[in-house]
């Protein structure tokens, strides 16, 4: 299941966010007050009883949700700090820059009448690594809040590492996916009484196939099954 080098993943992610990120408050000042979209996205929740079960498997479901939930950090790349400086502030596009060592980050902001987009871009070094205006990140959501995605990438590899998407359909369910590229992706599913379902797809010789399944009621009961690369399952069982 490959959950060891997940957590390594979501590891190098979160360092590479603190670097990144301000070592200030994020509320610009007045004389550069930001009046852009804010992202926002509620992170996945389950039942309580769920989270406090000693049940390996559902404590399995509880790690995965915190794995899936780790996009709700980057939401602060998102903000400009008080240093940052405004060079574009006009209806429906913003564009802010500032500085941290040696690393100088972009960040763009449009509105459409349908969307939120934001990039964020890296220019300079951090480190050991050099960047020439790399799009390290980039967001969108609809003005409803409704559906987005967010894609992160790693200079080291090519296209995205990591891969981020949501939404809400008719029925009030809540769909999340987040994928590692050619790892694997993890699938949720939440209903509106807190009842819903985990999947993790491993990616294999002959692409992603489904490694385990977990479901959940609303009162945090739940029963798991555990599959094969043939899809057949290999291991079932419940928790109360």
């Amino acid at each position: 299941m490959k959950l060891k080098k997940l957590f390594l993943l979501f590891l190098v992610f979160t360092v590479v966010l603190f670097i990144a990120a301000c070592s200030e408050d994020k509320k610009t000042n007045d004389d550069n007050q930001f009046d852009g979209p804010e992202w926002s996205v509620d992170p996945v929740e389950i039942p309580e009883h769920m989270a406090q079960s000693a049940d390996p498997h559902a404590q399995m479901a509880v790690t995965y949700v915190a794995l899936a939930n780790s996009f709700s950090a980057y939401g602060g790349l998102f903000a400009p700090p008080a240093r940052a400086l405004c060079s574009v502030n006009r209806d429906g596009e913003w564009t802010y820059t500032w500085s941290d060592g040696y690393l100088t980050i972009t960040l763009e902001i449009t509105e459409t009448s349908t969307h939120y987009y934001w990039e964020i871009y890296f220019d300079g070094t951090q480190g050991n690594v050099t960047y020439d205006n790399f799009l390290f990140i980039e967001a969108e959501q609809t003005i409803d809040g409704n559906s987005g995605s967010m894609t992160l990438y790693d200079p080291d590899l090519t296209g995205y590492s990591c891969f981020w998407q949501w939404s809400w359909d008719a029925n009030d369910v809540f769909h999340f996916m987040l994928e590692f590229n050619n790892e694997g992706k993890i699938l949720i599913d939440v209903n509106p009484d807190g009842s819903g379902f985990l999947e993790y797809h491993e990616y294999g010789t002959a692409g992603y196939w489904r490694n385990f399944r977990i479901e959940w009621t609303a009162l945090g009961t739940g029963e798991w099954w555990e599959y094969d690369e043939a899809g057949n399952i290999i291991a079932n069982g419940t928790w109360i």
